[in-house]
């Protein structure tokens, strides 16, 4: 029987140096749906998020895409891990904001954003450039187009790196603390872009400590702790009075 998930994981596990941190994750994202996942540093967090973009390779379970396993491939009737061209191309369908914006350093605005869709769809420069501008306009950057990285604020290059992920039309996003490394007054500008995203019916996975974010835009709220999901809910159940004890105490410590 075939589900309304877009993307999930069942059992989802990883190990590092002997510790596991991520303990039989099962974690589903409707389409158009969006997830804020709140905890404290070093619960797990962004691991997830590494595994669910394919960026790291996990110790157990399984990701599934619109009910398609993900980094697996059948051959010859019989399952194996993806060849990394494989995999790449499946990265393809997930877009990556990071909290340090990966921006190439040595390419203006319009340049990262054209490398993805030239080189890896062979779409002619012309036709990417326009979507760039379309994206850049959308992000509120068009006037920056030739401006290197290092001439732009930390809420500039996160917007840039949001329109870098968008130009490869992804199906999920997945957002990983994309305000933490912000100075306070730059942080609305990239939720301003975030929030247009979620209402455009983007499917979003957003790791973040703007409790504001989670309550606000996000249509659920996932709790993570030592490695496990110990909570999810509403917005407005998460953040009652009647919430359960672990998100109480969590919640007295960030807000």
């Amino acid at each position: 029987m075939a589900n309304n998930y877009k993307i999930e994981t069942r059992q989802l596990a990883k190990v590092y140096h002997g510790q596991q941190v991520l303990k039989s994750i099962d974690f589903s994202i409707s389409p158009g749906e969006v997830k804020a996942v709140l905890g404290p540093s070093g619960s797990g967090k962004s691991t997830m998020l590494r595994l669910m973009s394919l960026l790291e390779a996990s110790d157990g379970g399984v990701i599934l895409l619109d009910g398609k396993e993900l980094g697996v491939e059948v051959v010859n009737g019989r399952a194996r891990p993806s060849t990394e061209i494989e995999l790449a191309r499946q990265r393809t369908r997930l877009g990556f904001v990071f909290q340090s914006f990966n921006l190439f350093p040595h390419m203006n605005v319009m340049e990262n954003l054209l490398l993805g869709p030239t080189a890896v769809f062979r779409k002619p420069r012309k036709e990417a450039q326009y979507e760039a501008e379309v994206l850049l306009k959308r992000v509120g950057l068009i006037d920056h187009c030739n401006k290197f990285p290092s001439e732009l604020s930390g809420g500039q290059q996160q917007r840039v790196a949001i329109a870098r992920a968008l130009i490869m039309s992804p199906e999920v996003m997945f957002f990983d603390e994309p305000t933490s490394a912000l100075d306070p007054e730059l942080v609305r500008e990239v939720l301003n872009v975030m929030e247009d995203l979620a209402d455009s019916g983007m499917t979003m996975v957003v790791v973040t400590h703007e409790t504001g974010f989670a309550r606000e835009v996000s249509d659920h709220v996932v709790l993570f702790n030592e490695g496990r999901i110990v909570e999810e809910a509403t917005p407005d159940n998460f953040f009652s009075a009647d919430a359960p004890l672990p998100v109480k105490q969590f919640l007295q410590h960030v807000m």
